[in-house]
């Protein structure tokens, strides 16, 4: 009985947080590999040849109408001219809502010394946020009588000063977003801010380590803090850990399966009390897949 109760605590929140409040941007553990997901001058870092990710999430497994993201993600360089373009869709669902999210992206870098760059990035996209409020079973509430979708334009930024062994990162991949009004309630784009570092050392000629901080706000709400510590075997296997405030700790791995494809792993072990027994985790994985322009194979990536 006490676990019923946890449970339809912790769903009702599910169901009505994106409707009731804001649209919110997903959660990622993968981000130390992936950085685009959240600073669109990431791509500035990696311009020497293309990427294509595909990343999945479940979060909180074991509850129902837990969230469920999928994030698909592409960046090419534009030839010798220090300017990179991407996409980056997202499909993320919790409870009765699924938001959908289709941003294009631009960086532009510049040579500020020897090896030293800024890069100065921007995303402007279309998002959808549909809810599927009959599933409720509410008819008789003129609230969530039928079904809903919304659309809004949404502008990003990003700044990310970088070498090849340092970075620094601020940004607002949903900076501005078309606040939707209905008669039954308002839906609100809220503003979240990034800043990222992370540095690599090498420890010995076959063992590299990297250790990264996040810092995230999102609209009003407090600053969240997160660090991963994360070793490199012999340019093939990434093995670390990490800790998010308040929340839960995470392990990751990433395993360089051919010289152009990447498979990654990370599980968050929940440190919430109240979550702990109706949950399992959760769970990310994505796959990798890089090329370098006119095909040739570049050097590992470490950012």
């Amino acid at each position: 009985m006490r676990k019923s109760i946890i449970v339809f605590i912790v769903s009702i929140p599910l169901f009505f947080y994106m409707a009731a409040k804001a649209q919110q941007q997903p959660l990622y553990s993968q981000y130390v590999f992936n950085g685009v997901v959240l600073n669109p001058a990431h791509m500035s870092m990696e311009s020497e040849y293309s990427n294509v990710t595909l990343m999945n999430r479940q979060q909180w497994v074991g509850i129902p109408g837990a969230p469920k993201t999928t994030t698909l993600s592409f960046s090419t360089p534009i030839n010798a001219t220090k300017t990179s373009i991407g996409l980056l869709a997202v499909q993320d669902q919790a409870g009765v809502n699924t938001q959908t999210a289709v941003d294009l992206l631009l960086s532009q870098s510049i040579n500020l010394a020897e090896n030293a760059y800024l890069a100065v990035g921007a995303s402007i996209g279309l998002h959808v946020l549909r809810e599927e409020d009959l599933k409720l079973n509410a008819s008789n509430d003129p609230l969530f009588n039928k079904n809903i979708t919304t659309t809004s334009g949404a502008v990003g930024f990003g700044l990310t000063f970088f070498t090849d062994r340092f970075f620094i990162g601020v940004s607002a991949p949903s900076f501005r977003q078309l606040t939707l009004k209905n008669s039954a309630y308002d839906v609100v784009g809220v503003s979240h801010y990034y800043l990222s570092s992370g540095y690599l050392f090498d420890l010995t000629p076959m063992l590299k380590f990297k250790p990264t901080v996040l810092i995230k706000k999102a609209g009003e709400g407090s600053i969240q803090g997160e660090a991963t510590a994360n070793f490199l075997l012999n340019n093939v296997i990434w093995i670390g850990a990490g800790w998010r405030q308040s929340e839960s700790i995470v392990g990751i791995t990433q395993f360089q399966l051919t010289n152009s494809i990447k498979l990654s792993y990370s599980y968050d072990y929940i440190t919430q009390k109240e979550l702990q027994t109706i949950q399992q985790g959760s769970h990310e994985i994505s796959l990798s897949f890089r090329f370098g322009s006119k095909g040739r194979i570049v050097s590992p990536s470490y950012f």
